[in-house]
């Protein structure tokens, strides 16, 4: 994305040498052999698809049941989450209403509002340290009949705030009385370290007009294949694939193989238990830390992120930023990449990918203790 400051921010630091990156929410946890190993494994042993729509629906399958997904749901798939994303908003965020969005986030949704609306959104803040009931209920305050859109993350990145199946079904409810479209990206929704009961939004059925995503690279790890699902409502659905349908391009049907048998060997294998364990006990060691360090750090709901306050130590996010690629040779998101540009907000933190190994965790908090 051009102009975007945390992919910006990401570019840097790909480009500082010798640096270990703590700041993505994907996996990341082999090295390209381990993975180019991985992908000629599972290469092997894929039994030969005898159509592209069996592979497709195959795919369809393993997603439904890992999402717990209700039958029949129709679904598209295209290239990446990114592209589902844009497709899905460009498709019903609407012209003459305003775009909710919740802001810290990801910058590249305010940009797709602004290229499909030709507005800029409507931020809603949630505040990564305060009651979680409160940001629910001013979510729905603010659905009002100017609102055409409302695009909400469950789990969010970075905060972690999920929505439970009820807070999620009072917000439907809400945008059906309004004829707000809602909007709900789930790309985090398999990455559940505490067995946080999380809301779907595509249980909707016809409660209100909506639209789900899930963007498999949160998930699988393998030399960067990926695709991006979204679900929704008759006519929503209708209208997304319209859009899809102008750029669309078939993906390779290898690469859709290969990713679904890694999908299924990640339920057979336990892959997903071990993934929700990593996250768990590396959030366990950095919030040690952070009470040593008396640095504050929220308590995500689920998702992959954790956020550690450093206003209390001196520094700003930007500063610790530098001096950790520098001096510690790892790289984290300041915070104000993660808001709108000029944005005041409510609290100076750094975001953290507790998705890694353990032993750069460690590294990580050994570093914030050499720098605090």
């Amino acid at each position: 994305m051009i102009g975007s400051p945390l992919t910006d921010l990401q570019r840097r630091s790909n480009s500082l040498p010798s640096t270990r990156d703590m700041s993505v929410g994907y996996p990341r946890l082999t090295e390209f052999t381990e993975q180019w190993a991985r992908f000629a494994d599972l290469t092997r042993h894929l039994d030969q698809p005898t159509s592209r729509e069996e592979v497709v629906e195959q795919l369809r399958i393993t997603v439904a049941q890992l999402l717990g997904l209700p039958p029949n749901l129709q679904q598209a798939i295209t290239f990446s989450g990114s592209i589902a994303l844009e497709r899905t908003i460009g498709a019903l965020v609407p012209p003459d209403r305003e775009t909710v969005v919740t802001v810290p986030g990801f910058d590249s949704i305010y940009s797709f509002v602004r290229q499909a609306s030709g507005r800029h959104p409507i931020f809603l803040e949630s505040d990564p340290f305060g009651d979680r009931s409160s940001q629910v209920q001013r979510i729905q305050e603010t659905i009002t009949a100017s609102v055409g859109a409302v695009i909400l993350v469950s789990p969010n990145n970075p905060t972690g705030l999920t929505l439970s199946p009820a807070e999620l079904r009072s917000i439907a409810e809400t945008c059906s009385n309004t004829d707000t479209v809602l909007i709900v990206d789930h790309c985090f929704a398999l990455v559940d370290p505490w067995d946080y009961l999380s809301g779907s939004v595509f249980d909707m059925g016809e409660t209100c007009r909506w639209a789900g995503l899930w963007d498999s690279s949160k998930t699988v790890e393998l030399l960067g294949e990926k695709f991006g699902m979204i679900s929704g409502s008759q006519r929503e659905m209708q209208m997304i694939e319209e859009k899809i349908g102008e750029i669309q391009l078939d993906l390779p049907l290898g690469s859709l193989a290969i990713i679904r048998a890694e999908l299924s060997s990640l339920t057979m294998d336990n892959g997903l238990a071990e993934h929700n364990r990593l996250v768990r006990e590396n959030y366990t060691t950095l919030s040690a830390t952070c009470a040593e360090l008396e640095l504050g750090i929220n308590r995500p709901d689920a998702g992959s992120f954790a956020l550690v306050e450093v206003g209390k130590a001196g520094l700003s996010p930007r500063q610790l930023f530098e001096r950790l690629a520098i001096e510690g040779l790892i790289t984290v998101v300041p915070a104000e990449v993660l808001y709108p540009v000029g944005w005041r907000r409510k609290a100076d933190f750094v975001r953290v990918s507790l998705m890694r190994p353990r032993e750069l965790v460690g590294e990580f908090c050994e570093a914030l203790r050499g720098l605090l």
